[in-house]
Parts: structure tokens; sequence; C-alpha cells
């Protein structure tokens, strides 16, 4: 894996450590305080992070945060890490490992879904997002080739501090960065050495980008320190197999920082941390929702409230997308409680997912679609459209020219009108987004639409 830029440098030449117990036999275990997560290492070769090649397509990670910074894909994000990361002739190994394991040693995160502003990010956008934005790292780097030097570093980091560090555990020439979080070791005491077998236990890189959690690998080394007279470390070398395959560079992160201009570390952490949907109500009302399309997560019973008039059509699709192993039941009721249709949405993680399609215009409105799983430990995502053909609409086909900006509603009556929306569709008639209302027009009232002020979600 390609080791990227160090900026500090602490060569730990001499210290002094206290034997781990003074009898004879002695066994001790540590963990970290925090746990890593496991991580995509993103290969240098596909570009996934830009391409989304080894990933899902397109829009891939970095297309996706700009998307929301942005407004638009690909966009300077996606640009630099392209010019800088992306090579089709890289060595097979190269990758971003190095800066996974020191964001999952640094960053706390529960991975979930969630969609912000309509922008659907997965675990692997944000895990993905997240490393890009650990590239300019200020860290503590030591060479750990030594056994005295890796010693030290399991005493003072995980044992002392409850931290968890970033070694390459690779013996060859290619670099392979893990997070290392726990260690259980014995030690056997003589006059002036110990012998130390020491096993540790890290998070692995080798797990699907979507990967929720830890997979964790360990790794058993052993050594001989020898000791001073008041048993002190004062130098050490590898045994048995240990002395061809032993761990290389350290790395420890004290602050976080993205070497790409335009990818602001603080937002990717907002990102990573986020949970489910912006259509998320009090959990006890249905959530109104108004004609569009929407990109949503499923991490508890989701509720909405379609409001229209009697004998107004309501069509509907849920479509859940694959990722998931858990099934989606849904159900869509009217105002008196009479169940119009349910079903139960199947299928394989990694199959392209069902959809279900409802159209009514009976029923006693307002409507009610519910929608939840057996359980919640692995969240669906799903996109939900919904339309309704009222008894007026009026369709006003926008035609791009600077001649047409926007247009005027009026209401002419002497009576108040009530649930006027602007929708808009594309050109196969599917909802994009209501960008206005539902509002009431009083008589007489005259609104004028400019196109560049309405609200819109990308």
């Amino acid at each position: 894996m390609k080791q990227m830029k160090t900026l500090l440098i602490l060569a730990l030449a001499s210290f002094g450590i206290s034997l781990l117990a003074c009898s004879p036999l002695a066994a001790e275990s540590y963990e970290s305080d925090q746990i890593p997560w496991s991580g995509y290492w993103w290969p240098s070769i596909h570009g996934g992070l830009v391409t989304g090649n080894d990933y899902r397509g397109h829009p891939a990670p970095l297309e996706k945060y700009d998307q929301l910074v942005q407004g638009l894909y690909p966009g300077r994000s996606t640009q630099w890490y392209t010019d800088q990361y992306y090579d089709t002739n890289a060595l097979s190994w190269f990758g971003l490992c190095w800066n996974w394991a020191q964001a999952a040693t640094f960053e706390n995160i529960e991975f979930y879904p969630s969609s912000e502003n309509n922008i659907l990010f997965r675990v692997g956008d944000k895990k993905g997002i997240l490393t890009a934005a650990n590239t300019d790292n200020l860290v503590v780097s030591e060479n750990g080739s030594t056994p005295t030097v890796f010693h030290y570093w399991l005493l003072n980091y995980i044992q002392d501090q409850g931290k968890a560090f970033v070694a390459d555990l690779d013996p060859s020439g290619e670099l392979w960065s893990y997070p290392v979080f726990r260690f259980d070791m014995t030690s056997s005491a003589r006059v002036g050495s110990e012998a130390v077998s020491v096993t540790i236990y890290y998070a692995d890189d080798m797990v699907a980008p979507d990967y929720m959690g830890t997979q964790t690998r360990k790794k058993t080394y052993t050594y001989t320190l020898s000791l001073t007279g008041e048993g002190h470390i004062a130098g050490g070398s590898w045994t048995g197999e240990s002395v061809e395959d032993h761990p290389q560079g350290l790395t420890y992160v004290l602050t976080p920082a993205s070497e790409t201009p335009h990818l602001d570390y603080g937002k990717a952490v907002e990102i990573a941390r986020s949970a489910d949907d912006f259509l998320e109500g009090d959990g006890v009302d249905a959530v109104p929702v108004s004609p569009g399309t929407y990109n949503l997560v499923l991490m508890d019973e989701d509720a909405y409230r379609i409001d229209c008039r009697a004998g107004d059509r309501v069509s509907l699709e849920v479509q859940r997308l694959a990722g998931s192993s858990e099934d989606m039941l849904v159900s869509f009721t009217d105002a008196d409680g009479r169940e119009i249709g349910a079903t139960r949405i199947g299928g394989s993680r990694f199959s392209d997912a069902p959809v279900y399609r409802l159209t009514t215009a009976s029923g006693t409105p307002p409507y009610t679609l519910t929608l939840g799983q057996d359980a919640y430990r692995d969240p669906n995502v799903y996109t939900l459209v919904v339309d309704v053909d009222r008894s007026f609409q009026q369709a006003a086909p926008y035609i791009p020219s600077f001649m047409w900006s926007g247009f005027a509603v009026t209401n002419p009556t002497e009576s108040p009108v009530q649930r006027v929306s602007l929708t808009s569709y594309d050109e196969d008639g599917v909802p994009i987004h209501t960008s206005l209302g539902p509002l009431t027009m009083k008589p007489g009232e005259k609104r004028v639409l400019l196109l560049d002020q309405l609200p819109w979600r990308k």
C-alpha cells in the first residue's frame, strides 16, 4: 500500500521501560479505548473514489461530496483527486490503506447510510470520503523494525494511553498499514533478558466498502529484550519467524488534515457521522410529503402522509436499493385505517432491488405510507416516488432561454384557492421535486416565480 506524507518524525533512540511484571512468567492483555473500524483501501489503479469502478459506479464517493457542497459533479475535489491519485499504471498494491488506517484510529464513528439534501451516502461513500480527507495528517512516525521500538509503542499507546496506532505489517517491499488496537503479551524474565511473545489485533481492510463494523485479524511476534541492572530495556532482537516477518513503519495521528484543497475535513466528518435522512419526524405523526423523488434510509419505521382531495389519483413507487439483507415491509392506508395495499419487498443483497408500485383514487384521504423491516441492524436504503394527479393541473414546459426566466401564478377569483403547488417533472413524467407549496392563494393574489430563486433539492 502506498505510504503518503509524514509530517513529524520522533526518534525514540533511548528510553527506559520497566518490566511488565517481576514474576518469572507474566501475561498481560490491553486494548485501546476506541476500536478502529474496517475500511476499504481504494487501489490507485481503480480510482474508485472518483470512478466508482470498484464500488457502485457513478456518482462515486467524491462526486457525491462535490454534488453536496458545490451542487454538481464532477467538481473540484473529484478533479484534484483524479489528477493526484488515480493512476491506471500504478502498482497493484498502491492505494490508501495508510490513510484509511489513520482515519480509523482517530475518528470514533459508527457508520450508517444517510441522505443529505436528497443525496444518498452509503457506508462506503462515507468511509471513502473520510479516507481521502486523511491525506495530510500531522503524525508521530517511527521505524518499528526493531523490537524495542515496537514494544515501546505497544506499552506507551495501547497500554498507557488506551490509543490505537498504525503499523505497516508487511515484511516485503510493499506497504500494508493497519490500525493496531489490542495486544496479548506473555514474557519470561531471566537475569539480563526477557523473552516476549505478543499477539497483536488489528482492523482489516480486505472488506467491501460498505462493510459495517470491525473485521479483526491477529498476528504473533516473538523477541528478546536485553535489560539493565535496574530492569529497564536496553535493546532487543527478533526471534523465530519474527526475524524475517516483523512490523515496519509505525504511525500515530496527532491532527488530521486533508491534502485535497477542496475537501474540508470537518465536512467529511459531519457527513460520516450523519445517519438516517431529512424526512424524519417526531416519531409520532406521519411526515407530510409532496410529489417528488426522495432518496431515503430505513433506520426505524418511516411513516409519510400524502394530502390530497377525495378523487385525486395518488401514485407511488418504492424501490428497495441493493445493499441490505433485510426485507422491507410496505403498507398503504387511508384516513379510515383501511389498508389499500401492502407487500414485503425482499431480494438478495447483491441483486437488482425489486420495486413496489401502487396507484389509487379510492379511499378517504389523507393517505399514510408506512415502511419498516423486521430488524434494523442492516438498514435499507430506498427511493420513494410520490405523485398526485389533481382535478386541475397546468403543465408549463421549461424552455431554456434568456427570454424565459420565470412565470406568474394568479388567483383571479373572489375565493381562496387551497393546495396550490409547483412540482417539477422530468421528460418521462416522473416527479422530481415540489419546490413551492402546497399553499393557499388569496383572492386576487399574484405570485411571480423566478426559476433561479426557487428552492430545490439536488
